[in-house]
């Protein structure tokens, strides 16, 4: 009797000990196959409970439900409240619909997406005053974890869950539009409320790894927030454009709608460092930042002071200055370029952000033309302080090595020896490191060198050149083309043979140096500001003196550079244990 009504579906009865004896686990499965009737209060009742997620599970699984009921009891796993922080009716969703039929998947996921899909689309609430809250970032994460599992493979295999690609699609959709807004919304909006979910920590996934999920559907949005009132001022701008550049494809699928939104990114950004470099940014800011005085200490101070004010202002823009030639830096592109640029090139502006522009130029140089290695060049030669001129040598190096190497040896022939020795080393730091690929050679190095003692070289270049050349890779052969030069009818090249002895010279080679010591050659003629060394000149042993005793000779010819700098350099080096 009893087995038969257990067929038929009908609960055995349940009398004393055998009541008490029941476990959970068992009261549920009995539970299950009851057929009792459960309604939306029992489900919303056991989202709070202990046995809560089974009782729930149970119902979502079990065929002898309505698929109505099925789809509730998967909406309150949903809605379930996180356990130890943990979003245990999610994952226990996910988990059991894996186990069911592609059939009741299908039914139970269709309707609960009707009923998730809205409340994803749900908009920010509140206000800058009493705050914002995001009603949409729980269904977020379920339609999240849901888009996961029906894309990563598990172990190898195929993904966790089989869900119809058109449904998947419109989930892809439904989370763009939460991450990043729909383009038909207006773009101050957008930003507002990407600003906000950015700055949620509570949520499983955030914005970041949203947009990193959905990919180009969302990436070719995000450019466009740069166009927002407020983005002149956001802290987010950096988000937009690490994930712009971060999600670049690794083939041609969609690299044509990512390298439009590499674009509109690049003339962003470059509108808001244009707009902060002029006042736009200071008429935006100065009431926040009047606010923020207002609470710290000192800051009533400065708000009654006019001048303190307008330093601290410039404080203030230095530092988003500072956070912008960050960001160009990763993004690069045209617009980027040429803005950097112009604004180094701006003798106005300060040392130290000229640096830092041209710094951020780094690999946003188009080497397609000359345009931008001219403007280098034009900073290297002009009235830029010795800082900003260095970074714009070096960023020469962007080129290929023999564009590169064509672009140094246009400032060998400058007035100014430290920009010529800044260039000339690096040629030679070419030379060595990609040999070949320069497509020069160290005759044709000495012989870019001043031919004439009229131009101004510094002391220290020629050593400094020599030591360089003679550590070249054999193709080169350094040392033999230094040593040949000794004697050329050059003053860059010879000079700079004389120097290698100053480094390398040993007391065999003083018979060689003869000639040259009786050199009366002038040196180059140098100002006090020039700083070329010569009226310093080098240090020699002290006439009458001791042993150890030394004395700094000043050097106007050639050959008294022979006999003050490389003789004595070559003696200290024969006395020297270990240098010789």
């Amino acid at each position: 009797m009893r087995t038969t009504e257990l067929r038929r579906g009908k609960p055995l009865p349940l009398r004393g000990i055998g009541r008490a004896l029941l476990g959970p686990a068992l009261a549920i499965g009995a539970f299950a196959l009851s057929g009792c009737r459960v309604s939306n209060d029992d489900l919303r009742r056991w989202e709070t409970t202990e046995h809560g997620p089974e009782k729930l599970a149970a119902v979502l699984t079990h065929d002898k439900y309505d698929k109505d009921i099925r789809v509730e009891a998967a909406w309150s796993l949903v809605e379930m409240k996180k356990r130890g922080g943990q979003a245990v009716g999610i994952v226990r969703l996910i988990d059991e619909l894996a186990t069911l039929s592609p059939k009741d998947r299908k039914e139970i996921v269709d309707g609960l997406w009707k009923k998730l899909e809205p409340q994803v689309r749900l908009p920010i609430e509140g206000s800058q005053a009493m705050g914002w809250r995001d009603p949409a970032a729980l269904y977020k994460d379920a339609a999240a974890w849901l888009l996961i599992a029906a894309s990563d493979p598990v172990g190898g295999g195929p993904p966790k869950l089989e869900l119809d690609p058109a449904l998947l699609d419109s989930i892809r959709g439904a989370l763009a539009d939460w991450a990043v807004g729909k383009e038909s919304e207006p773009v101050d909006k957008r930003l507002q409320s990407f600003e906000v979910r950015m700055d949620n920590s509570g949520q499983q996934y955030g914005v970041e790894q949203v947009v990193r999920r959905v990919g180009s559907l969302a990436v070719k949005r995000l450019p466009a927030l740069l166009t927002a009132k407020d983005a002149l001022k956001s802290q987010r701008i950096d988000a937009i454009a690490r994930l712009v550049m971060d999600l670049k494809p690794a083939d041609n699928t969609g690299r044509a709608d990512w390298q439009k939104a590499a674009d509109e990114l690049s003339a962003g950004v470059a509108k808001l460092f244009d707009e902060t470099v002029s006042n736009a940014y200071l008429e935006a800011v100065t009431s926040d930042v009047t606010v923020e005085l207002k609470k710290a200490p000192g800051g009533e101070e400065v708000l009654k002071n006019p001048d303190k004010m307008k330093a601290y202002l410039d404080v203030v823009r230095n530092d988003r200055l500072t956070y912008l030639f960050t960001l160009m830096k990763s993004v690069g592109g045209k617009p980027v370029a040429q803005r950097l640029l112009k604004f180094a090139a701006d003798d106005s502006q300060k040392t130290e952000s000229r640096t830092f522009a041209l710094v951020a130029l780094d690999k946003a140089i188009d080497t397609s033309n000359d345009a931008d290695l001219k403007a280098l060049l034009a900073i290297a030669r002009g009235k830029a302080p010795p800082d900003v001129k260095s970074a714009a040598i070096a960023r020469i190096k962007s080129y290929p090595p023999a564009e590169a190497v064509k672009g140094y040896y246009q400032l060998f022939d400058t007035d100014n020896w430290k920009v010529r020795y800044t260039a000339a080393m690096g040629v030679l730091d070419l030379m060595k490191n990609e040999k070949e690929k320069t497509a020069t050679t160290v005759k044709e190095f000495l012989d870019k060198l001043p031919a004439k003692n009229d131009a101004k070289m510094g002391l220290g270049e020629f050593h400094s050149y020599a030591a360089a050349i003679a550590a070249l890779p054999d193709p080169f052969k350094g040392r033999e083309a230094l040593v040949e030069a000794l004697h050329s009818p050059r003053f860059g090249a010879k000079m700079t043979a004389l120097g290698y002895y100053v480094e390398a010279g040993k007391p065999s080679d003083v018979a060689s140096l003869a000639k040259a010591a009786a050199d009366k050659e002038a040196v180059s003629k140098c100002t006090a500001d020039d700083d070329c060394g010569w009226d310093r000149g080098c240090e020699v042993p002290k006439a009458g003196g001791k042993a150890d005793e030394t004395e700094w000779k000043p050097v106007a010819t050639v050959g008294e550079y022979v006999s003050y700098c490389v003789v004595p350099s070559i003696e200290r080096r024969a006395t020297s244990p270990g240098k010789k």
